[in-house]
C-alpha cells in the first residue's frame, strides 16, 4: 500500500496517526504499508517469542524515508499483530538499539547482521 493509497483510505491527523477505527487505529500512517509488506513475505527478519507471537523487523532504508519521511530518524521498525487483529509498529532509533537487542537477545546476531 502506497502513501497515496493510505492517505485516500484513512483519516490521518496532523501527527500522522490513523484515526479510523480498526486494525490500524492509533498507529502511524506507514503501518498499513509495512503490514502489506509482511503479508507478502517481505520483512527483513521474522522473530517468534515464547508465546508464539510473531515480530517482523524492518531495517529502514533511504528509500523508505523518501515515501515516509516520518521514518527519517528510525533505524528499525518492529511490527506485530496482536491476538485481536490490531497491528502495531514500534520505532527504534539508533540510540535505542540496545533496547531492541535486549528485547530480542536470542536474535542479537541476526538483528546486527541487518546493519
Amino acid at each position: 500500500m502506497t502513501r497515496e493509497e493510505i492517505l485516500q483510505n484513512f483519516d490521518i491527523n496532523q501527527h500522522g496517526i490513523i484515526c479510523n477505527p480498526g486494525k490500524f487505529e492509533g498507529e502511524m500512517l506507514y503501518t498499513p504499508h509495512f503490514y502489506d509488506v509482511i503479508l507478502n513475505g517481505g520483512s527483513d527478519l521474522e522473530i517468534y517469542d515464547y508465546n508464539d507471537q510473531i515480530y517482523n523487523i524492518f531495517k529502514i532504508t533511504a528509500e523508505d524515508c523518501i515515501y515516509f519521511p516520518e521514518l527519517a530518524n528510525v533505524l528499525f521498525l518492529v511490527c506485530f499483530e496482536d491476538s485481536r487483529g490490531f497491528v502495531y509498529c514500534d520505532e527504534f532509533k539508533f540510540s535505542e538499539i540496545d533496547v531492541l537487542l535486549h528485547a530480542f537477545s536470542e536474535y542479537r546476531e541476526d538483528i546486527l547482521a541487518l546493519l
